[in-house]
């Protein structure tokens, strides 16, 4: 563990308390670890147990993300890892409030499959992107078919994805607005109601060069008000990377500041 990179989370995490703004520390690593590398997985233990040990006294609201949109197909081992995770940070830190996933990329019905662990001062996380074929149009790294589009309208215009053949056309051939959004959504709320747990949508946003400025303002809005209607936390992806809060200036574009339902009145 070098010591240079966790003396500069230090002062992010200083930065944070001084702003007085509660913090997720989320595992964001690319290339993932590979699981069933024993050296791979006994670092990625090592790191949290590290991170768990340092911050443990530190009069702060942070949160630990044990690891952003796995990629690991078997549910039940990812089950597995999420609990001996925990069982390294509770070892170090007994009450720290640490934040699940699924497998397979962190989806609501992957949350589902990995069920309720049944451990105190968890959140579960889920991300949203329905419907990709709007907030992904234009994406390079998500497939050649989303590649080329531009000016995808939502609500999902059935026009639009007419001729179209496969996914992720046809996952909206009739298209659809925030209704459709909520019905698709409902597995996910459900579970969350039934089983008592408190859920986070960790991620939604649209990919913005090529999505109309004023139909990614609506779908924001339309998510913000799903996802509070049924009381469920949030966070916008992203501040600046592609999927921005705020233009190249560094100023917050005020139609999704609005979408948001924030206020940047001092």
């Amino acid at each position: 563990m070098r010591e240079e990179g966790l003396a500069l989370l230090d002062r992010a995490l200083d930065l944070a308390a001084a702003h007085k703004l509660a913090l997720i520390l989320d595992l964001h690593q690319i290339p993932v670890p590979r699981y069933a590398d024993p050296g791979e997985y006994a670092a990625l233990r090592a790191l949290w147990r590290t991170l768990a040990k340092r911050y443990a006294s530190r009069d702060q609201a942070i949160l630990f993300e044990l690891l952003n949109e796995p990629r690991i197909e078997d549910a039940a081992r990812w089950r597995e890892i999420v609990r001996e995770l925990i069982a390294d940070i509770r070892a170090e830190d007994p009450n720290r409030w640490i934040v699940v996933t699924g497998a397979e990329w962190g989806g609501a019905e992957n949350l589902i499959k990995m069920g309720n662990l049944k451990l105190p001062n968890l959140v579960y996380t889920y991300h949203w992107y329905d419907p990709f074929v709007f907030t992904h149009q234009g994406a390079t790294w998500t497939g050649e078919a989303l590649k080329p589009l531009r000016g995808i309208r939502y609500p999902i215009d059935p026009e639009q994805m007419r001729g179209r053949d496969g996914w992720p056309f046809s996952d909206w051939k009739d298209g659809g607005g925030k209704d459709e959004i909520e019905k698709r959504m409902k597995p996910v709320l459900d579970f969350g109601k039934l089983e008592g747990l408190l859920l986070y949508c960790g991620e939604f946003g649209v990919h913005k060069p090529y999505a109309p400025p004023e139909d990614r303002a609506r779908w924001i809005m339309d998510m913000v008000s799903i996802l509070n209607a049924h009381h469920v936390c949030w966070a916008m992806w992203s501040y600046h990377s592609g999927f921005d809060l705020v233009e190249k200036d560094g100023t917050p574009t005020p139609a999704v500041v609005k979408a948001l339902g924030l206020n940047t009145k001092k």
